[in-house]
């Protein structure tokens, strides 16, 4: 038994309104007061919380006026977090001691008024009782105690003109590692078939040309992400792209075999099955950044879609397995499952059905139980081999419809909607002949 506890922050219009910018010292800008806000919002949606981001620079953006430098910085950071999380949930429900915390933690490492008018803005807009707020009241004395009287103090300067902030549409760390890699294996097989193909026994030739191959890749990598870089999307498409066109390529030398020259002691017969993965990687620098740079997906359709490659792939050799066929029409029939469902999957994304990692790696696990049923009830039955593969379609192919009708339900439009979030309790009751296990929980 799975109890689902949803929790909803205070509602915004509860609380009391934050005083006006000119409640504010007259040498204290507003712009400067809530510029860390707007400095953790670019931060924010740099490293993918991109619904947080946009709550943070829209509070700023709502407090200063209209055409000031901070505006201009906030309005980039929003734009930026709505092409990653579309229309989403609204930002007030997030509780303001989470959106406001920068201003405390910006006002701690500083001794100065601007730091007393942040904590001050804090306080009259988050809950008295919160941890938050405690802190602030706690700062706010020790400001007061050091800060010279009103009537003495030294008028700031203007700030000083604010450094370029992280652009938020370009790649992530983990987009470009996730390239690298990947760039690297193409490399490197490149850097084994050339030496192959050329009949070169010297194994230095060998050590030299899969270094050579995965350094040479490596640098291209570095070359197109110069400058600006990459956008956000591109460097996972790029990389999914090789992975699967190598994938395709090794199905497609099982599929092939018959066909290709015959093995003999020229090597050219093996030359041209290894030559069909590296074609395949190859074809998939082309096709990713064709898609990549022309359609922008975001990265969260392409580990949809990347996940989608390995319902098709197999559910394309369960149907082998039921037809009871030969290796190299298993191995075609692998090869144009996982065809069938990169490209349906990037229609499905296309066309609007929220596609998130979160939501492909769920429907994995829907295909996975099928799967797993089918498994079962071939080794109950004792029959055919093939009879795994005719149950193994239904069950899988159900297991997943099953999957993406309960996360259609259950997930909505909100971001969080699949992730566990906590377990609360486990309890085991004894009854006849075992016992139930019950566990309770929040997503």
């Amino acid at each position: 038994m799975l109890a689902l506890t949803v929790l909803v922050a205070p509602a915004v219009e509860a609380q009391a309104p934050p005083p006006a910018p000119d409640a504010y010292a007259s040498h204290v800008v507003i712009d400067d007061v809530l510029a860390p806000l707007v400095e953790a919002a670019e931060v924010d949606v740099a490293r993918g919380r991109a619904l947080l981001g946009w709550a943070r620079a829209e509070w700023a953006r709502e407090r200063v006026p209209v055409g000031s430098w901070l505006e201009a910085r906030a309005s980039v950071v929003i734009a930026a977090a709505r092409r990653e999380v579309g229309d989403g949930p609204t930002i007030h429900a997030l509780m303001r001691d989470v959106v406001l915390a920068p201003l405390v933690a910006a006002a701690e490492g500083a001794r100065d008024e601007l730091a007393l008018r942040r904590v001050e803005h804090v306080l009259a807009n988050v809950d008295p009782e919160s941890e938050l707020a405690r802190r602030a009241t706690a700062l706010r004395s020790i400001l007061r105690r050091r800060l010279e009287p009103p009537a003495t103090r030294v008028v700031l300067a203007p700030s000083a003109a604010p450094r370029p902030p992280p652009d938020p549409a370009r790649r992530s760390d983990g987009e470009l590692v996730d390239l690298y890699v990947s760039a690297g294996i193409l490399g490197g097989y490149a850097g084994f078939w050339v030496p192959y193909a050329l009949s070169l026994d010297d194994d230095g030739w060998y050590a030299l040309s899969v270094l050579g191959g995965a350094s040479l890749l490596a640098l291209g990598v570095v070359g197109i992400d110069s400058d600006d870089g990459l956008r956000r999307g591109v460097a996972s498409t790029l990389a999914v792209s090789i992975r699967y066109g190598m994938s395709l390529g090794f199905l497609l030398w099982g599929a092939l075999d018959p066909e290709l020259a015959p093995i003999s002691s020229d090597r050219r017969g093996m030359a041209e099955r290894a030559f069909v993965p590296l074609a395949g990687g190859l074809a998939g620098v082309l096709v990713g950044a064709t898609i990549g740079l022309g359609l922008s997906p975001s990265v969260q359709h392409v580990r949809f879609v990347e996940t989608a490659g390995l319902w098709g792939t197999a559910l394309g050799l369960l149907v082998a397995n039921a037809a009871s066929t030969d290796g190299p029409t298993a191995f075609a029939l692998g090869a144009g499952g996982l065809g069938a469902g990169v490209v349906v999957a990037a229609l499905v994304a296309g066309a609007g059905v929220r596609a998130d990692a979160a939501r492909g790696w769920l429907l994995t696990l829907g295909f996975a139980s099928g799967t797993l049923v089918a498994g079962i009830v071939a080794l109950i039955a004792q029959g055919e081999p093939s009879l795994f593969g005719m149950v193994g379609v239904g069950t899988s192919v159900g297991g997943l419809a099953l999957a993406f009708l309960l996360t259609e339900v259950l997930g909505g439009d909100h971001e969080h909607a699949y992730r566990i979030a906590a377990l609360e309790g486990v309890r085991v009751t004894p009854i006849d002949g075992g016992a139930m296990v019950s566990l309770s929980g929040a997503l």
